[in-house]
């Protein structure tokens, strides 16, 4: 695991205690690192409104902003990268998940499935 994402449940949750391997920091460096908005890990502020489906969540907004990331970094580094099975979404909620789904297959066709977890 890249040192920057360890370092917080290293810190919350193991009194600092939680060692990463060797080199680590290079392992896991990636050439679209280079572009702030694509580091190991970011969290992005989306303005967007949950939506209640039953006793899971939705936000449309979100799963459209994963989309554009997905793009943004695709055109940017697709060139030099496979994408295919590296990058993942991550989310709480089942709706969420059907929700990126759908996003992803509406702009990018039902194979996009294939590529992203």
């Amino acid at each position: 695991m890249n040192p920057f994402i360890s370092e917080l449940p290293s810190k919350v949750f193991y009194n600092g205690q939680l060692k990463d391997g060797p080199n680590m920091a290079s392992k896991t460096e990636a050439i679209w690192h280079e572009n702030p908005i694509f580091g190991p890990y970011r969290f992005f502020n989306v303005n967007g409104v949950e939506q209640k489906q039953g006793t899971s969540t939705k936000n449309t907004a979100e799963a459209v902003v994963a989309v554009e990331l997905y793009r943004k970094i695709e055109a940017e580094f697709g060139q030099r990268v496979n994408f295919d099975m590296r990058i993942g979404v991550i989310s709480m909620y089942k709706e969420q998940l059907w929700e990126l789904k759908r996003q992803f297959i509406s702009a990018y066709g039902t194979t996009i499935i294939d590529n992203i977890e």
